[in-house]
This record gives structure tokens, C-alpha cells and sequence, in this order.
């Protein structure tokens, strides 16, 4: 995808979005652990746990945020995978997971890897992004959020990565092969994307059809929630322009045959995103599929 000129600017990880806050550009924390989206007994069980649904080999998934896409994927067994984020500094790290992922074949050594090595990747992500680091310190104490990691291996605070109350593990559990395989084709790839990017979105949608490619899981977090907010994730003041652009993005790549899950903070936002994006809203599903409800019974 190309870089407009007047949103985007080229760094480590490919491209990241200017800002009027600070000097130049949206950087952020990182989802780096689990952050209980998706615990045993939630609605996501359906999908990660539950039978596979037929699709066709054409159909990607796309998905916001941290290991549960990780899960998600390998639940549904999709062939490609793009996992993108508003901050490069997630794609960054994405890129250098999935780069490990194909190295390393078998689960057991990579969850070696993952608690043995990550402060190393996380070392060097932000020495990459190093001459931003005084934007990142000033907003969010980000020196803090990189050494949060070391939680992991604390005894106390660590999920087992066995532990089955932890859904967002369930790749490394059961999964992991068919990751394995999907980045040693190249079928997992990171982008960085705003959610509000017109520009982008339209360019990614015409990526995907001269491919015959189509979007058959998306997950959204509860990324939409933060435009109701006095302030989005890029610390922008709301305004409803965004909020409409969001939707008219996600159209966009939204098809008959899409599976959406939507973690947005209350059922009433769940409610009205799923009209403004054509979904069929069911709360106990916690999520919607165009035309007809998704991942019920």
C-alpha cells in the first residue's frame, strides 16, 4: 500500500500516521500479553473452540489487537491473515512474532522463545523508533509499558499458557502448526491502519479484489468504542465525520460471507454499529454476520 502524503510518513515497520499533538508521528502501547478478552466460558469460544465453518480459500481474515488473533485464525483454520493496528510500533512487533513463528516449528520452543526473548524484540522495536521515544515518554510513560512485559514471568501475575481459562493462548495450545505453516508462506502479514484512513481503506479493498481475495473474519476489539469518547486512540478530539468514516471503511470489506466480532464497551454501541454496518446484531453471539447472525448454535 502506497503512503498519502498527507496522513501517512515511512518508518521501521513501513509507514505510521502523523499527528498535530506532537512532532511527528501516532505512536502507542503495545498489546504484548493477554489482556482477558477472551477467557474460558466468554462468546468467543464459538469461534475459537467451536466447529469450523466452511469458507473458501479465498476468504482472509483481518483483526485489531493483540494474541487473540492469534487464536481466532487458527481457530476458523484461515489460509491468509492480516493483523493491523493504528500504531507501527504494534506492526513492528507483529512483524518481528510472525518472522519467529516461521523460524520455529514446534509450539513448546516458541513459548521458550516468547518468555525468554521478548524483552530482547521489545529492546528493539524501540530502538528503532527511538528518535519518536520523547512523544511516546511524554503521553504515555512509555518506557513502562515495554518493561511490563517482565510481568509474564512472574509466577504471580503470568497466565499459564496451558491454563485453558486462557483463550487467548489456545494457539499455542492447539493452533500453533497451522501458524507455523501459514508464515512460513508468507500468508501473515502486519499493517498499520486507522480505522477513520478513507484513503487507505479504499487501497486495501482494491488490493484485495484484483486478488479475488475477500474478508471472511474480522475482528474489531473495542476499537470503535474510543470514537465516542471525548478523544480516539490517536488522542484526536471526537468528531462524528470519523465515526462515519469508520463505518463507510468497514463496509467496504464487509461481504455477505463475513464474520464480524465486535467488543465495543455496552450492547447499545454493539447495537448501532452492527446497523451502520449492515450486520444482524445477536448479544449472546457477541458478534453479527451480514444478512444473518454469525457463530450461533
Amino acid at each position: 500500500m502506497t503512503l498519502p502524503s498527507a496522513q501517512l510518513c515511512a518508518v521501521p515497520s513501513g509507514r505510521a500516521y502523523k499527528i498535530e499533538q506532537a512532532p511527528g508521528f501516532y505512536i502507542s502501547e503495545i498489546h504484548t500479553q493477554t489482556i482477558g478478552e477472551a477467557q474460558a466460558g466468554s462468546q468467543f469460544e464459538k469461534w475459537i473452540l467451536g466447529p469450523v465453518w466452511n469458507k473458501p480459500p479465498h476468504q482472509i481474515y483481518m483483526g485489531i489487537g493483540g494474541f487473540i488473533n492469534l487464536s481466532l485464525i487458527a481457530g476458523q483454520k484461515f489460509k491468509q491473515g492480516i493483523l493491523f493496528d493504528i500504531n507501527p510500533v504494534q506492526t513492528l512487533y507483529w512483524q518481528r512474532l510472525v518472522k519467529m513463528i516461521a523460524a520455529i516449528p514446534d509450539a513448546g520452543t516458541f513459548r521458550d522463545f516468547l518468555l525468554q526473548s521478548d524483552a530482547v524484540m521489545l529492546a528493539n522495536c524501540r530502538q528503532l523508533y527511538d528518535d519518536q521515544w520523547d512523544v511516546l515518554e511524554r503521553t504515555l510513560a512509555g518506557i513502562e509499558i515495554f518493561a511490563r512485559r517482565s510481568a509474564l514471568r512472574s509466577p504471580v501475575e503470568s497466565p499459564d499458557f496451558n491454563d485453558p481459562n486462557y483463550i487467548e493462548y489456545e494457539w499455542l495450545r492447539n493452533g500453533y502448526a497451522h501458524l507455523h505453516a501459514m508464515a512460513r508462506r508468507g500468508d501473515l502479514t502486519a499493517l498499520t491502519l486507522d480505522l477513520t484512513d478513507t484513503d487507505s481503506w479504499a487501497q486495501l479493498d482494491r488490493f484485495l479484489q484484483d486478488r479475488g481475495l475477500c474478508v471472511g473474519g474480522l475482528y474489531l476489539s473495542n476499537a470503535i468504542s474510543f470514537l465516542d469518547l471525548p478523544h480516539d486512540w490517536a488522542g484526536r478530539p471526537r468528531n462524528s465525520t470519523a465515526l462515519q468514516a469508520t463505518f463507510d471503511n468497514l463496509r467496504r470489506v464487509i461481504t455477505p460471507e463475513t464474520h464480524v466480532i465486535d467488543a465495543s464497551m455496552t450492547p447499545i454501541v454493539r447495537r448501532r454499529n452492527a446497523k451502520a454496518l449492515g450486520i444482524s446484531y445477536d448479544e449472546n453471539a457477541y458478534s453479527g454476520k451480514p444478512r444473518y447472525t454469525a457463530l450461533t448454535a
